[in-house]
């Protein structure tokens, strides 16, 4: 292994996550082809935020449940970049995914990327009820995740509405927070011991014009 190789992977061992300024300069080049000849022959990972501009090397994330590793501000993930992450959430969703649930599991707005996705048609979407589902594009497949979306609505429609109590401690909690992610929402309230669904929190949502935003 040449010396540069050698401290480029001691580096990265070292930082756990490096941008291209610090490879420039471990490497002592300006040439991101020679960065990415190097970065390759040690095998490396690419953020899928921050539109891949932090790197790390295979072995070093502790990959979560869901494929996911984060440190020092950004998200890794062993599918790949944004685009392939998506499509294999997509793809092995039962009941697809919207949206929301998409950027409460990815940490991040995903809103442009399923749009030139669907345009590559490399995923599909259908509307169900006010939402839209992201779906397999395969036709046999995408027709099961939204049968399956729909059994599923059916099943937290008949969850009783929030009293107005609950409604308020929605709002409230709101008020109080900048993430305004529908599992986060979830989250916070079940710490306080108040027990509500997605389907219940979307409700609110919808019942007073409410856009939702998510942290940055």
């Amino acid at each position: 292994m040449s010396e540069r190789i050698e401290k480029l992977k001691k580096l990265i061992e070292k930082d756990r996550v490096v941008d291209m300024a610090t490879l420039f300069k471990v490497l002592d080049t300006n040439s991101r082809m020679t960065v990415f000849r190097h970065l390759k022959r040690v095998g490396y990972l690419t953020s899928y935020s921050h539109s891949g501009r932090y790197y790390t090397i295979k072995g070093i994330p502790n990959f979560d449940s869901s494929g996911l590793w984060y440190f020092g501000g950004a998200w890794f993930s062993k599918y790949g970049n944004l685009r392939k992450t998506l499509v294999h959430f997509i793809e092995n969703a039962e009941a697809g995914m919207t949206h929301g649930e998409l950027e409460n599991l990815l940490h991040l707005s995903v809103h442009h990327t399923l749009h030139d996705l669907i345009q590559k048609k490399s995923i599909s979407r259908k509307r169900v009820e006010r939402f839209y589902l992201y779906i397999s594009c395969d036709a046999k497949h995408g027709s099961a995740q939204v049968s399956s979306r729909k059994r599923k609505i059916t099943d937290e429609q008949e969850t009783c509405p929030l009293n107005p109590f609950e409604t308020i401690e929605v709002l409230v909690d709101l008020l109080h927070s900048e993430d305004w992610r529908v599992k986060s929402i979830v989250n916070r309230l079940k710490i306080r011991k108040i027990k509500v669904s997605d389907y219940q929190i979307d409700e609110v949502f919808f019942r007073y014009s409410i856009k939702k935003k998510i942290s940055t």
